[in-house]
């Protein structure tokens, strides 16, 4: 192999590599009987455009190395280039076999081949895993266009509340912020990104560690910790933020993108960087010839090649501008014109302070000199590379590539006609002749647009109970009442005040500064009345109630260090386990110390021997606590925080209140009620919480308790690494949970080894009248959402439960419950399985729940089984302790309708139900199934019917299903069922989605 990557080499070194590859292919066959590694040579090729040989030369390495994951996600690079889809897609699905763990660009390149053959809803959880992955390399890598094609995606599936979602998601990725400085800036590539980049990185804190890294802007501004990330698309929104853009002609973009990147390289080598490969691969794949990279393409093929590729499939220094921010622009303080870069400079000096004494513009091209008449358009890059200076635009544009860039970038003209006054597409309307590419390049643009403006709506499902409007915060107010963190009882007097001039028929408003609250409060009203109490930040985000305080005092010890603990936080009673061993509650659950380093949660150890960087022990009988602080971390000079106190907002027999924009953390409430929670609501009435943050408590987020609740709206907000659950709402009446997300809860009990019992990312119990809706319950180390006793009409619709223990649970309750428009994938078991009655699924799953509607749901890759029924006990019997009425639940009148339910090769099982002697019969006597698509392996036994307890024999792996467990394919499966005859089983190569 050393011969083979030897002659490669030394070809690359000579320039005979990208200077003539006509020397390359006479290289190929005297190098394959060398002993070296042939792969990266085989990978030279496909960069070179020599994809024949490539894939041959790949199909040899696979016969000597069967087992190379590397070889078959090259083998599927080369095919998907070759435009061999499917044989590309079969390469990618086992090289994630063979990889265990894919890498982004594998994740990545099989999303987009899924995409391009129209396999959307495999597509949507390829590139879920993808933006997994992305986010535990540190999420801020190259590679944030994945957003962008999961948007796609979505849109294609008719979903445009995900599809904006996905565009927050890459907006959130890729603009730059410098939070110091309160500054954003949209780039836009070609639009003089590099050099507004660099005036960013030097007019900001980090100006020196920039210059001594001798990197570019573009690389410094992605590293993890440089901390020029947006992170969160709210501060577009955040007046204490500045946010701009430029804008530049579009004729002139192209022009500057061709020269820079097609025609300027070629003064070196063949240019082969990955948006001019596919301008190359797309132009000689439509000539049905071998793409030739010396030969590159011409300015005319460039365009036609633009014309003909729809938005999403455009490398972005030629991406329309328009795509790079919604339509509203009113987020934008400042937009710039390229064409005036001395009005930029001279904005950002006065509004910013920017300096811009030591910047040189980069990426220049030369126009300046007589190039007499040619046809430019028609001139190869090589020869252009040759000329003194590049023509303008003017000279590169014929009439009818005019016309086609007026049509394709029709909405850039138009924003730069809205934001300059300038009209650039009618200075180039000119006629003419109605040549064939024009007709062909004006109907593919056409039918593109024409599939945007009319994208595939699901239809409509019934309809369910929804909250009514709850309280609102636009007034009139009788009463406004600033709030300030610097005196320690303001709040405390001023929410008195405001709930006193209620009880008189007056609304009030509490408005807060921002600033850190550390205060513990406890109201409860005597009467109800229609006016209204709006507890709101001044800004928001920026007003949090914390339960934490400094803790200093630090000095070394040994190799810990060590600060007097002066607190008695004590050990929580344990919650009865029902007899159930593994629902013991272990002690690390019962605990509530919390300890922080620069905001950094840390990991509690229960002996001194267990302590490891980022940890902390609480030795409550020398009143001391021991840490081990994160690699590189001084406690004297961080900011180190111990959660303190409990419960900073409780609000008893209240109506018309609205509790917007405050942040909750940091409470160190023990594990269950009464005092569970940093936010509690109890025998509230007419409730809106909107905009507000839960994050890295102790136990639960928000707690809805007391004997009952009614209309409660809470929207947009987040509950995020709480220690148990994200939201716990008990005894509600007509509750939306509309656009908040439950993510990464229960880090506590995962910390303890306890991932069921109670924690989940949320738990709706004894409700009625429930809506979830566009809601994101994502990572949880326990159950994503738990709809658990003695509930009734609930609605879960368009929400995503993703890489959960267990995505959506439904238990204990008569219903009716319908879910809708989920996407329900990649959801896990969690580490311990070894309680039998948990191995049903992982997906969507059911016990002891009746009327349950699954509807136009996307179910995929999830660990046992995509819909499973619990089949170990028939009925589930519980005596209410306040009314003392007797509930009986059974598992029936199950409907599937119209749902996506895929299988994978490590998780096969598309349907787990119970055979027809459970419960007499019960459950198949009412069951529906209708007009479903399912996806697998074709042959595969992939419903499973009976038999959850898993086997017990020695030589068994956890969670294994006995041999009594009927396994159906699907024509059995449509035989024993007697449903799905409308239903369709799809035939396709299963994957696996890590």
């Amino acid at each position: 192999m050393a011969a083979v990557l030897g002659v490669a080499s030394s070809l690359a070194r000579s320039g005979l590599l990208v200077k003539n590859l006509s020397d390359l292919r006479r290289t190929v066959a005297p190098s394959h009987s060398s002993s070296a590694n042939p792969l990266r040579f085989a990978r030279a090729l496909a960069k070179y455009g020599f994809l024949s040989e490539a894939v041959d030369t790949l199909h040899r390495i696979i016969r000597l190395h069967s087992a190379s994951a590397s070889a078959y996600q090259s083998l599927g690079d080369a095919l998907k280039d070759q435009g061999s889809l499917e044989e590309s897609l079969a390469a990618y699905n086992t090289a994630l076999d063979l990889a265990g763990c894919p890498s982004l660009s594998l994740a990545l390149a099989r999303a987009r081949v899924l995409r391009w053959l129209r396999r959307h809803h495999e597509a949507c959880a390829a590139y879920q895993t993808a933006i997994q992955l992305r986010e535990a390399a540190g999420g801020h890598a190259y590679g944030e266009e994945v957003y962008l094609e999961l948007g796609n995606v979505w849109q294609h599936l008719g979903n445009q509340q995900k599809a904006a979602d996905a565009f927050a998601g890459w907006i959130e990725s890729a603009y730059l912020a410098d939070h110091r400085d309160g500054t954003i800036y949209c780039w836009i590539p070609k639009n003089a990104c590099t050099f507004l980049k660099t005036a960013m990185v030097l007019n900001s804190s980090s100006a020196e560690t920039f210059r001594a890294s001798h990197q570019d802007a573009h690389v410094f501004t992605r590293q993890p910790n440089s901390g020029f990330h947006l992170a969160e698309v709210t501060h577009l929104e955040d007046p204490r933020y500045f946010a701009f853009t430029v804008l530049r002609d579009p004729f002139e973009r192209l022009a500057s993108a061709f020269a820079n990147l097609f025609v300027q390289p070629m003064r070196h080598a063949p240019a082969a960087t990955d948006g001019v490969r596919e301008v190359i691969l797309h132009v000689y794949h439509k000539k049905q010839t071998a793409p030739d990279f010396a030969r590159s393409v011409t300015f005319d093929e460039f365009i036609h090649y633009i014309a003909d590729t729809d938005d999403i499939d455009l490398n972005y220094h030629w991406r329309p501008q328009c795509t790079f921010f919604s339509r509203d622009l009113s987020n934008f303080h400042f937009i710039g014109n390229f064409e005036n870069m001395g009005d930029v400079i001279r904005t950002l000096g006065e509004r910013r302070g920017w300096n811009f004494g030591e910047l040189r513009a980069v990426n220049t091209t030369d126009y300046s000199g007589s190039l007499g008449n040619k046809p430019f358009h028609n001139i190869l890059p090589a020869e252009l590379a040759e000329l003194p200076h590049f023509p303008t635009a003017n000279r590169l544009f014929t009439p009818e590539l005019r016309l086609l860039v007026a049509k394709r970038f029709a909405r850039d003209f138009e924003l730069y006609n809205r934001c300059f006054g300038l009209d650039l597409s009618q200075a180039f309307s000119v006629n003419v002749e109605d040549s064939p590419s024009r007709r062909s390049a004006m109907s593919s643009m056409d039918r593109r647009q024409q599939a945007a403006d009319q994208p595939t709506a699901p239809p409509a499902g019934p309809d369910f109970p929804i909250a009514r409007a709850a309280a609102s915060s636009e007034g009139p107010f009788d009463l406004t009442l600033p709030v300030s963190s610097e005196q320690p009882r303001d709040f405390e007097e001023k929410l008195a005040a405001a709930f006193a001039a209620q009880a008189e028929g007056k609304s009030a408003r509490l408005v807060l500064a921002a600033g850190i609250y550390r205060s513990s409060v406890s109201f409860a009203c005597r009467d109800k009345t229609s006016a209204v109490v709006v507890i709101e930040a001044e800004s928001s985000g920026t007003a949090v109630f914390s339960g934490s305080d400094p803790l200093g005092g630090w000095r070394p010890e040994g190799k810990f260090w060590s600060a007097p603990w002066p607190y008695r936080l004590g050990l929580a009673s344990a919650p009865s386990a029902c007899g159930d061993p593994y629902l013991e509650t272990p002690e690390l659950m019962l605990r509530r110390e919390i300890l922080l380093v620069d905001g950094v949660l840390l990991r509690q150890a229960l002996h001194h021997g267990d302590l490891g960087p980022g940890s902390f022990y609480v030795d409550e009988r020398q009143a001391r606590v021991l840490l081990a602080p994160p690699v590189g971390v001084d406690p004297c000079s961080a900011l180190v925080e111990v959660a303190t106190r409990s419960v900073a907002l409780r609000i008893n027999n209240a109506s018309n209140v609205v509790i917007k924009g405050l942040v909750f953390k940091h409470d160190a409430s023990f594990h269950a009620a009464p005092r569970c929670a940093p936010l509690q609501l109890e025998n509230c009435d007419d409730v809106l919480i909107e905009n507000c943050v839960f994050s890295e408590n102790n136990n639960k987020g928000l707690y809805l308790g007391g004997t009952r609740n009614s209309n409660v709206v809470i929207r947009r907000s987040r509950f995020i690494r709480n220690g148990c659950i994200g939201l716990s709402a008990v005894r509600c009446c007509n509750l939306l949970l509309e656009d908040c997300q439950t993510n990464l809860n229960n880090w506590r009990g995962a910390a303890a080894g306890l991932y069921r019992g109670w924690p989940c990312g949320f738990k709706i119990s004894q409700s009625v009248g429930v809506t979830v809706r566009r809601h994101q319950s994502v990572r949880n180390l326990a159950t994503g959402g738990w709809i658990d006793l003695n509930n009734r009409d609930i609605c879960i619709e368009d929400s995503l439960f993703y890489g959960n223990f267990r995505g959506l649970h439904l238990e204990a309750g008569s219903g009716p419950f319908l879910v809708r428009r989920c996407q329900v994938i990649g959801n896990r078991q969690e580490p311990t399985i070894h309680e039998w009655r948990w191995a049903f699924g992982s997906g969507i799953v059911l016990t002891h729940v009746s009327d349950v509607t699954l509807q136009e749901n996307v179910i995929a890759d999830n660990d046992l089984a995509q819909v499973g029924v619990r089949d170990d006990r028939e009925v589930r019997v519980w005596l209410d302790p306040d009314s003392g009425q007797r509930e009986e639940w059974h598992t029936e009148r199950l409907r599937l309708v119209a749902n996506t339910i895929i299988s994978s090769r490590l998780r096969p099982t598309l349907l787990h139900l119970p055979d027809e002697s459970f419960d007499a019969g019960r459950f198949w006597k009412a069951f529906y199934s209708h007009n479903n698509t399912y996806v697998g392996a074709m042959g595969s036994k992939d419903f499973l019917i009976g038999a959850t307890k898993p086997s017990t024999a020695r030589n068994s792996k956890d969670g294994e299903f006995p041999p009594q467990a009927g396994a159906l394919d699907f024509a059995e499966w449509l035989d024993y069922s007697g449903q799905d005859v409308s239903s369709a089983y799809l035939p396709a190569d299963t994957c696996r989605l890590e």
